[in-house]
């Protein structure tokens, strides 16, 4: 049976301490959440009291107090007047049961002040308690020195009993030994002499060997040298760009000695045509001839003016008059009925957009036509012809370098270029560089081929075979019919086009007779009228227009004829003044026609002496040049047939030297690795012959080979590497018999070990009591976390994870402490009170309260008392506060909220107005209206909460920006949890990313507390989820597999659980870990270099079995990239993942 709602409809403070005259009655109270507000002393605190002492009423006290109770089935009167308590239910009196104990009552006040400060550490002492049957299992396990924190090999006792065993082991070990070795002497010193005597030989042939080998680089590289031109032997390397400077030089200088000589015979030509009277030119005459020109070309200049101006206004006009209508002449009397031609423009629109549209068709037409066939339009044979080439090209499985798929995609490509063609005409055809690059990367050696059946198949579609069915031909005819198919299939798409527009173009006709007709009816009404455009198509006006134009017209012909009038005077002034000048001109210059003319040939006359002069002294100059480069072009071929005999060329070659050029330095990186392997060869023939085994084996070597050398040169190394090892013994024996035939070692080390196994064996009696102890208290509270606190913890957990969304959980802390924990999926730890944020540390108070008095209710739903919760809350965390108090409202818990600030009760309300059926009450206690129209907003500006994130919109985004835009932080895969993954590296759609970023919810592990505690996020359904899921079960596998080998991070806290670092030293051993960028085995590196001056060795090894022990250094072997990568293919089968994906997600995590 559920439990039922408590509910206060009524309230009246008649009188209480502070308040002698009591408070207004508050009357039909909400079932969901009433807000009484009003600013500090208005009896808030009071009317919290009031309904706090009606629940659970004291015995004594100065209080009238009245309510009415609804508990669903029934309805109660309570009275509380000076310590006497009464329920009535209908008049009669009663007791109202099921209200919990007076102890828990606390439970129910929800105040900010209160919340910020306290952390509960009693209720989760309790929660825990209750769920281990009453029993304090921490204490306990505290008192009896239960742990599972027991001592480890690193423990002083089992140290010193690995010590004593050690020292024990050795000394036996090194008597044993020291038998051994004596009993050994003799045969150590015949084997010392014998590796003597092999070292030699082996030094002897390593020599030969030396030789050997020298002699084979020496051959080879003599043979090389010899194989070069014997030209390269005096070649520098600049020849080339020397010979074409030259060439280009003496190129240069021909050219310039012709243009010198073509200069010198046009000043002397010049010269010659100069004809002036010996006295030169009279200077009245030449002033005579500038006035009179000058005139003339004033009189010209108003001719051509005439000219410009007449020609303009006869063009005007014939446009004028081709516009009226083509037959139109002027003077032509036109017959017009002005009252029937209103129509006319209307006409003319019409006709002029019919032609256009047929006009721009038939230009579409023309164009496709124009375009020649294809020789080859079989589009089924073609495709044929090539699936059998690429068929042929893809069995020949001997090429070097060429892969199938090069084939397949030479296909592919071909597909694009058709359609490329198909889709964007003729310039689609540069996709054909897709096929030349596929064919140039695709090529390899000739293939072996071992069936001709393609052949037959390609000759059967009747196509041009091959020249020669190798790859190289094969792949010529690939590509000739590659371009067919894309040739036959434009050609096709084309047809089908022009046929469209023909049939177009045919459904126009009957419109255009129709215009045609209604022109010769307006032919007949005007006599003239406007033809139908055919070329340049342009609107035409109306007919005010057409008759405007015969005006302008008229004009037009009277301007013209003064014009003309005008210039034929002008032209006979013209005449009289030409025919003067040339009378003076008559000796001197032939007759002018214009004043330009005549001005030309008055100032040539003037300035013909000066021309003369200055053309001799030119011709004397061009002389002069011409020799010096004359003397030059000789020095140039000098040079260059120089360079030719040096090098020995009997015919001048530049290609030959060019190519003597490039091999100039591979020849003397050739020439002087020869020198040195003679240097190197006569080096090692000389420590050959030296050696004193020379003599005794120099006829072995006439026919030793290299090999039989090299196998000498091994046996005799394996004896002679025993003369350190024999002679170490020998002169270490010796020593040793001296030192060991006294001392009581043994017997020390015999003691030493009793006493350490003593003392170990206590450490493991204490060992497994506390192991032992811990696991059965383990044990209990998994027994115990199954009943009653799992469900409180469950519903505490399940309101935190929502109100979070989903970023914390919530938890208790281990039993030593039994404190609230808030473990973060984003940084993937647990956080105590005293760590979080003041708003989150309220969220989580509020909700396990509220799961605590949910399970501690036997009959009723209890009122809660909320104050000024949002106070420290922004607007998000506001309204998840505001979802959790309205959701507890809506399930039958009446909420009283306390608040003296405007702005919550704004808040409240607009959750409500976007909450149908929520309902919430205010009261204000405040006499003065003005005030308690402020509370009830009526001056207020609308507010509204965001109950979403506001993140940046995804249109126009790609994956990879939209990641910069929102700063998606890279992923650490020896510092973080797969479940710390942002959601970004998991979702391709933008869209629901989006999603769970305005929800708040940016990681993996987030989105999966969030849903598994009954959270919603649309688009994430389980099957969804379970992709999800895979993912992170991939990135899992790898970060487990990378991890291999590799040091984890570390921190400050690892150092300190270490034990191995005092105080004194810390800090100096932080620096260095931070230098160290937290790598512990760079870290431990570096204090063996002494990088803390005083730390001593033994805290260094003990900080390095910690670091082993708990796995923060590796002593694993890391994995090469294919095993990892064939280990993480596996996986991605087992988990069902496309391998594309999967490759692609874990690049994104790792290339972050």
């Amino acid at each position: 049976m559920g439990k039922q709602s408590l509910h206060f409809t009524s309230l009246h403070v008649r009188k209480m301490p502070g308040l002698p005259d009591g408070l207004k009655p508050i009357k039909d109270l909400s079932g969901h959440v009433n807000i009484i507000a009003g600013p500090n002393a208005s009896g808030k605190t009071s009317t919290a009291t009031a309904i706090h002492q009606l629940l659970w009423p004291p015995k004594s006290g100065r209080m009238n107090l009245e309510g009415e109770i609804d508990t669903g089935n029934d309805s109660w009167d309570v009275k509380l007047d000076y310590g006497q308590f009464r329920a009535q239910r209908g008049g009669v009196d009663g007791e109202l049961l099921g209200i919990p104990a007076i102890d828990e009552s606390v439970r129910y006040n929800f105040a900010l002040q209160e919340l910020v400060h306290i952390n509960d550490k009693d209720l989760a002492g309790k929660i825990y308690q209750e769920a281990m049957g009453g029993y304090n299992l921490g204490n306990a396990a505290a008192a009896l020195k239960y742990s599972s924190d027991i001592k480890k090999k690193n423990n002083g006792a089992y140290t010193s009993v690995t010590a004593a065993d050690t020292q024990l082991a050795e000394i036996n070990r090194r008597q044993q030994s020291l038998k051994d070795k004596e009993n050994s002497l003799s045969a150590w010193v015949a084997a010392r002499d014998k590796a003597t005597d092999a070292r030699k030989l082996k030094e002897f042939y390593q020599a030969v060997v030396d030789c050997m080998k020298a002699r084979e680089l020496k051959e080879s590289l003599e043979l090389k040298v010899s194989a070069y031109p014997q030209q390269l032997k005096g070649l520098f390397g600049n020849e080339y760009e020397e010979i074409t400077a030259l060439e280009e030089r003496i190129e240069a200088l021909w050219t310039e000695l012709e243009t010198n000589r073509e200069a010198i015979q046009k000043h002397k030509d010049a010269i010659s045509e100069i004809g002036l009277p010996e006295k030169g030119m009279s200077p009245l005459v030449l002033k005579e001839l500038e006035d009179r020109v000058e005139a003339l070309i004033e009189t010209e200049r108003t001719i051509s003016d005439l000219d410009v101006a007449i020609a303009d206004l006869a063009a005007t006009m014939e446009t004028l008059k081709l516009q009226i209508h083509p037959d139109y002449e002027p003077g032509e009397e036109i017959k017009t009925d002005l009252g029937k031609i209103a129509k006319l423009d209307e006409f003319i629109d019409s006709a002029h957009r019919l032609l256009s549209q047929m006009k721009f068709i038939q230009v579409q037409i023309d164009s496709l036509s124009k375009k020649p066939a294809p020789v080859n339009q079989n589009v089924g044979q073609i495709k044929e012809g090539i699936t059998s080439l690429t068929k042929w090209l893809g069995e020949q499985n001997e090429i070097s370098g060429t892969k199938t798929y090069w084939l397949w995609l030479l296909v592919a490509g071909a597909c694009v270029v058709a359609l490329a063609v198909a889709v964007f005409g003729w310039w689609g055809m540069t996709a054909i560089i897709i096929l030349i690059v596929l064919a140039l990367l695709g090529q390899g050696k000739k293939a072996t081929g071992k069936t001709n059946i393609r052949r037959e198949d390609f000759r059967k579609t009747g196509l041009k075979e091959p020249a020669t069915w190798q790859p190289e031909n094969v792949q010529t005819v690939f590509e000739e019919l590659s371009l067919q198919l894309q040739a036959a299939e434009l050609y096709a798409l084309e047809k089908q086009e022009v046929n469209r527009l023909a049939a177009e173009l045919e459904s126009l006709q009957p419109k255009l007779q129709e215009s045609e007709d209604q022109r010769d009816q307006w032919i007949g009404l005007l006599g003239h009228a406007p033809v139908l455009p055919s070329g340049d198509l342009k609107n035409y006006s109306a007919f005010f227009w057409y008759i405007s134009q015969l005006s302008k017209y008229a004009g037009f012909a009277a301007e013209l004829q003064g014009k003309r009038g005008k210039k034929e005077t002008m032209t006979k002034q013209r005449d009289a003044e030409l025919e003067k000048i040339n009378g003076l001109l008559h000796d001197l210059s032939p007759a002018v026609e214009d004043g330009m003319a005549a001005k030309a040939a008055v100032k040539y006359l003037s300035e013909k002496e000066n021309v003369r002069k200055n053309k001799v002294t030119a011709v004397d100059g061009l002389v002069e040049l011409g020799d010096e480069k004359e003397k030059h072009l000789k020095e140039a071929g000098l040079k260059l047939d120089g360079i030719y005999k040096r090098l020995d060329l009997k015919t001048p070659d530049k290609h030959h030297v060019y190519q003597l050029v490039d091999q100039l330095d591979d020849y003397k990186k050739t020439e002087a690795s020869c020198k040195e392997k003679n240097i190197l060869f006569a080096e090692t023939e000389r420590l050959q012959q030296n050696h004193e085994a020379y003599a005794s084996n120099k006829d072995k070597l006439l026919d030793m080979d290299l090999a039989t050398a090299q196998r000498f040169v091994s046996d005799f190394a394996v004896t002679a590497a025993e003369f350190d090892s024999f002679n170490d013994k020998i002169i270490s024996t010796n020593a040793l018999i001296q030192r060991e035939k006294s001392g009581h070692d043994l017997e020390d080390a015999l003691a030493k070990k009793e006493t350490a196994l003593d003392n170990l064996q206590q450490v493991y009696d204490d060992n497994l009591s506390a192991l032992t102890g811990s696991l059965l208290i383990s044990h209990l509270e998994k027994e115990g976390g199954e009943g009653n606190s799992s469900n409180v913890l469950k519903r505490g957990n399940q309101l935190f994870n929502k109100i979070t969304n989903g970023r914390y959980e919530l938890r208790i802390n281990d039993i030593a402490q039994l404190d609230f924990l808030a473990y973060d999926h984003t940084l993937h730890e647990g956080q105590t009170l005293d760590q979080l944020s003041t708003g989150t540390r309220i969220q989580l108070l509020l909700c396990i309260r509220l799961a605590y008095i949910e399970s501690q209710e036997k009959e009723f739903q209890i009122p809660i008392f909320a104050d000024e919760l949002l106070a420290n809350s922004d607007d998000q965390r506001a309204s998840q506060i505001i979802e959790v108090l309205a959701e507890i409202a809506q399930e039958g818990r009446q909420v009283f909220y306390f608040t003296a600030q405007k702005e919550e009760i704004a808040k409240w309300k607009s959750y409500a107005d976007e909450h149908a059926g929520f309902e919430i009450r205010i009261y204000v206690l405040e006499s003065n209206a003005s005030e308690k129209s402020d509370y009830l907003g009526a001056d207020e500006e609308p507010f509204s909460l965001n109950l979403f994130e506001k993140i940046p919109g995804v249109a126009g985004q790609t994956h990879d920006s939209y990641r910069k835009l929102i700063a998606v932080p890279g992923f650490q895969l020896m510092a973080q949890n797969p479940v710390q993954l942002h959601m970004w590296y998991l979702l391709d759609d933008l869209s629901d990313l989006a999603t769970c970023l305005e929800n708040r919810i940016t990681t993996y592990g987030q989105l999966t507390s969030y849903i598994k505690n009954g959270g919603v996020v649309a688009g994430f359904e389980q099957g969804r989820l379970q992709q999800l899921e895979k993912k992170i079960g991939l990135l899992e596998a790898f970060q487990e597999l990378y991890q291999k080998g590799r040091p984890k991070a570390i921190d400050l806290n690892v150092l300190k659980g270490s034990n191995a670092v005092t105080e004194r030293y810390l800090p100096e051993v932080y620096e260095v870990l931070k230098a160290a960028v937290y790598n512990p085995e760079e870290l431990i590196r570096k204090l063996g270099q002494n990088a803390v001056s005083g730390f001593r060795s033994g805290n260094r090894e003990k900080l390095e079995t910690y670091l082993l022990d708990e796995g923060y250094i590796s002593e694993e072997q890391m994995l090469t990239g294919d095993e990892l990568a064939q280990l993480i293919q596996i996986k991605v089968r087992k988990l069902g993942l496309d391998p594309a994906d999967g490759q692609r997600f874990l690049e994104l995590v790792t290339n972050n």
